[in-house]
């Protein structure tokens, strides 16, 4: 009769156990993978010739802290004056910019759009 009535309890002892046990793994091996394991692809360095003379572009007649911001970055900036200002390919811009010809696109993309918001919308490009 005792090993039924200890039974149960050695069983929820081990099941403590076990289960105390696995998360303890679990969470090491999240943090390992979470420190040598990195999701995608890091950024690649994008060549920027590209000097800015100003901080940034505003509507006139209203104070800068009462607009509403566009982040525009170097990059987006040096894919601007590289595709539109010198009048390079896409392909063109990509090698002197280090990048490929998709990745010019995309941030060709992304500029327009920003500049296009802050222009109708009455926005401030502020350059980052």
């Amino acid at each position: 009769m005792q090993n039924k009535a200890t039974s149960p309890l050695i069983l929820a002892i081990s099941f403590c156990f076990v289960s105390i046990h696995f998360k303890i793994s679990f969470l090491y091996f999240k943090k390992n993978i979470s420190e040598d394991y990195t999701m995608g692809r890091p950024k690649k360095n994008r060549i920027c010739q590209t000097t800015i003379c100003q901080s940034g572009f505003k509507p006139t007649g209203t104070p800068l802290p009462e607009l509403p911001h566009v982040a525009f970055l170097n990059e987006e900036l040096e894919a601007i004056r590289l595709c539109d200002l010198t009048g390079l390919t896409q392909e063109q811009a990509g090698l002197e910019m280090g990048v490929s010809r998709g990745t010019v696109q995309r941030i060709l993309t992304i500029a327009r759009k920003k500049i296009a918001s802050a222009l109708v919308n009455g926005e401030a490009l502020i350059f980052k």
